[in-house]
C-alpha cells in the first residue's frame, strides 16, 4: 500500500546511499508479516531515524570525549571572547554601528517613532532601546548579540552534560551499543506504523536453543543490520530490553516525525 513519504531532506545524503527501498525490501523479502505501507516510506522513514541516532557516531577513528569536551569548550571561549569585545566597543564605533542601522534601506523605519511619554537618559542603554523600538535593523543586531549569549549558554550546557566524564576502558564499545539502542527505540515506532503491531519482545527458547523474540526483534535485526552495515546486531536482546525500558520512560518519536 502506498503512503505520503516522510518529509525526506535526507533521501540524497551520499553516506545514507545504503539505506534504499532496494535495501530495505531485500531484507525484509521474507518477513512474514505484511506492510501496511511501503518500502518507500520506510526506507525514508529510516533514513530519518539514522540521522538523530546513528549519523555521527562512534568510528575507529572518532575521538575520545575529552578532544570534543576541548572543542567544544573552546568555540565557547570564543564566543565569550567575541561577546565582550562587542559589550566594550567603544561610543564612536557604537555611533557608526546606529547610524548604519538606521541609514539603512531595507529592514528599517517602517513602525514609525514609537509614542512619547518614556524619559531617555542613559545614551548607550536608554538610546539603544529607544532605537531598537522602531528601527528593525538595529533590532535585528541587538538580537545577534543576544543570539552570542545563547550560544555560549548551550555550548556549555551541552559540554557540562554530555562530556563531563573522561571516556572509561572500552568507551567506543560502549558508545556504539549506546547509539545501537537509540536506533531501536526510535526504530520501535516505525515498526508500529508500518505494520499496525506493538514492538514487543516475546523471549522463548526452541529445542534446538535459538531465542525466539517475535515479530519486532526479527524486524529490527534485519533492518539494523542494513543500516549499520553489519552481519550482526551485537547482543541484541539486551539492546531491544533497552530499548522498551526507554519508550516505557516516554522515549519516544515526535507526534509529527512519520506524517
Amino acid at each position: 500500500m502506498s503512503a505520503p513519504v516522510p518529509s525526506d531532506p535526507f533521501a540524497d545524503f551520499e553516506s545514507l546511499s545504503h539505506i534504499t527501498a532496494h535495501t530495505i525490501g531485500e531484507a525484509l523479502a521474507d518477513f512474514p508479516l505484511a506492510m501496511s505501507l511501503d518500502n518507500v516510506w520506510l526506507a525514508s522513514a529510516c533514513r530519518r531515524v539514522f540521522v538523530v541516532t546513528v549519523m555521527g557516531g562512534v568510528e575507529e577513528t572518532s575521538p575520545s570525549v575529552q578532544v570534543v569536551r576541548g572543542e567544544i569548550d573552546g568555540l565557547r571561549d570564543d564566543l565569550r571572547r567575541i561577546s565582550a569585545k562587542l559589550a566594550s566597543r567603544s561610543d564612536h564605533a557604537e555611533s557608526v554601528l546606529r547610524r548604519f542601522a538606521y541609514l539603512s534601506p531595507i529592514r528599517g523605519q517602517e513602525a514609525g517613532l514609537p509614542a512619547a511619554g518614556r524619559s531617555y537618559k542613559d545614551w548607550r542603554t536608554d538610546g539603544s532601546e529607544f532605537l531598537e523600538s522602531f528601527c528593525g535593523r538595529w533590532k535585528e543586531f541587538i538580537e545577534a548579540t543576544r543570539a552570542l549569549n545563547y550560544l555560549e549558554n548551550y555550548l556549555s550546557e551541552a559540554s557540562a552534560e554530555l562530556c563531563a566524564r573522561n571516556d572509561p576502558p572500552r568507551w567506543k564499545d560502549a558508545a556504539r551499543r549506546r547509539d545501537t539502542v537509540s536506533l531501536a527505540t526510535w526504530l520501535s515506532a516505525v515498526f508500529e506504523k508500518a505494520y499496525n503491531k506493538a514492538a514487543t519482545v516475546n523471549n522463548w527458547e526452541r529445542p534446538s536453543g535459538e531465542i525466539v523474540g517475535g515479530a519486532w526483534p526479527d524486524f529490527f535485526d534485519r533492518v539494523a543490520r542494513v543500516m549499520l552495515k553489519l552481519d550482526r546486531i551485537p547482543d541484541l536482546q539486551r539492546v531491544l530490553k533497552e530499548a522498551r525500558r526507554q519508550v516505557k520512560k516516554g522515549v519516544s518519536l515526535p507526534s509529527t516525525f512519520l506524517d
